[in-house]
């Protein structure tokens, strides 16, 4: 009697630690996704901002040679 007690106690402290881990995956995963994304889209919108200044610069240096000096 003493061992089916002692094997249930068992399979629900295996059962809870697992029911635990299990918890804190789903609530860290999506903190660490969501970091990763958020520093993607940082590394995107420098890039996006240094080549938009970059056809600008040589947008206005062309303008510049068109233009004669008066």
């Amino acid at each position: 009697m003493k061992n089916k007690f002692k094997k249930l106690r068992n399979k629900r402290i295996i059962s809870f630690i697992i029911s635990i881990v299990l918890i804190l995956v789903l609530l860290f995963i999506p903190n660490i996704e969501s970091k990763s994304v958020d520093q993607a889209k940082d590394v995107v919108n420098k890039a996006v901002n240094d080549v938009s200044k970059k056809l600008n610069e040589a947008a206005q240096d062309s303008n510049n040679k068109l233009q004669p000096d008066k």
